[in-house]
């Protein structure tokens, strides 16, 4: 499994964020080219609670919660929308956690994947999937803090 990470400082005490981003029907409101977040399940918070997020209509991607840390974070599988795999990954994982540093609060999301162990795979990890996923990672959590001190200053 590889595994990138970003972090951004927010402006908020670690409460302020939890009560946010224990909220997981809100990615589409942060996350680059997410139109649309569609809670699954009865359940919305914990393990077992699953989502759809859709990047374009009629296309969705699932994310089921396996790990949950109250008030400090959580971890999704993300998967099809009828469970197995969602290409190009083998497996993968989504951690977004909140930590305190001191006076500060971070916001420090991972991705960990798996494309298999071929050659193609290694190819497309180290000269593409790596550098793509640092890249996202960091514009998901820079918007991740904007929106919640943006939300929180609406409250």
């Amino acid at each position: 499994m590889h595994t990138v990470s970003a972090e951004s400082n927010v402006n908020l005490t670690a409460e302020q964020c939890w009560q946010f981003l224990s909220d997981i029907s809100l990615p589409h409101h942060y996350v680059p080219g997410v139109i649309k977040t569609e809670i699954v399940t009865d359940q919305t918070t914990g393990v077992g609670a699953s989502r759809l997020v859709y990047q374009k209509p009629n296309k969705p991607m699932g994310e089921t919660v396996t790990e949950w840390r109250e008030g400090e974070g959580f971890t999704i599988s993300i998967h099809k929308p009828d469970g197995g795999p969602q290409p190009p990954f083998k497996e993968a994982t989504f951690t977004y956690a909140i930590e305190r540093r001191g006076t500060d609060t971070v916001l420090v999301n991972s991705m960990s994947y798996d494309l298999g162990e071929g050659l193609m795979s290694k190819v497309l990890d180290a000269l593409v999937l790596r550098w793509v996923t640092r890249n996202m990672l960091g514009k998901i959590t820079r918007a991740q803090a904007a929106f919640y001190e943006k939300s929180a200053a609406e409250i």
